[in-house]
């Protein structure tokens, strides 16, 4: 596959998640919540983690 070609690409899928996301709101937000959702939860307990080797 070529640059071109890999760029091509991408703009597709780029246009066609953009549509998805316009079209399904409410399940793109349930996606983004449950997401940062887990970044917390993997954060914390990162943090956790470097509180017992501190220590």
């Amino acid at each position: 596959m070529t640059t071109e070609q890999k760029e091509l690409v991408k703009q597709a899928r780029n246009a066609y998640l953009r549509q998805w996301r316009k079209n399904n709101p409410e399940k793109y937000e349930a996606i983004k919540e449950r997401y940062w959702l887990k970044k917390a939860a993997q954060y914390e307990g990162e943090r956790k983690e470097g509180e017992r080797n501190d220590g």
